[in-house]
């Protein structure tokens, strides 16, 4: 027969994998982050051990412990970076350079089209400002030459140039 305090310990070095440790592998870092002396306790079932008897580890025990505890740590930090890599890739980039991205044909199309459509519009609003700076011109001109007849005090219609056929009206010389 086993001493109690004894099983206890194998237990807390050697966890066998159908009796899982009751109080996680942190709790125990814990402990021995804690631990004053080689001997400490852990939260364990009432019914199954007193808490009142502490576990007694010899330092190789204890080195193992640590060191197996520090890789798991190790382990677990390295996956949840990789997690958390992953996340933030996923989240910040856009739709097609997420990866198991499927192309959809119908949105390729789409954005071909869109950016033809970007191109016309870029277009027409270089258009419609030449096109308003010219107006903006002839108005100018028109107010002028409109300024200059009203102070001559002539009749435009009364004016009529050589190419007239063109319908082409102007105000005549004063040097002339």
């Amino acid at each position: 027969m086993q001493d109690p305090g004894q099983a206890r310990a194998t237990r807390a070095v050697d966890p066998s994998p159908w009796h899982p440790w009751p109080w996680g592998g942190l709790s125990v870092l814990y402990g021995l982050s804690c631990a004053v002396s080689l001997v400490f306790c852990l939260p364990t079932d009432a019914a199954i051990e007193p808490k009142s008897q502490p576990i007694l580890l010899t330092k190789k025990q204890m080195k193992q412990e640590v060191d197996r505890l520090t890789t798991e740590l190790q382990l677990i930090t390295s996956q949840r970076n990789e997690q958390q890599d992953h996340l933030t890739f996923i989240s910040e980039d856009t739709m097609e350079n997420r990866p198991y991205h499927k192309p959809n044909p119908f949105y390729e199309k789409l954005k071909l089209e869109h950016a033809q459509v970007l191109s016309e519009l870029r277009t027409l609003e270089a258009d419609y400002t030449e096109t308003s700076e010219k107006f903006s011109d002839l108005t100018k001109e028109t107010v002028f030459y409109q300024t200059h007849v009203d102070q001559a005090g002539l009749d435009l219609s009364t004016i009529t140039l050589p190419h007239s056929s063109a319908g082409i009206t102007s105000v005549p010389d004063k040097n002339n």
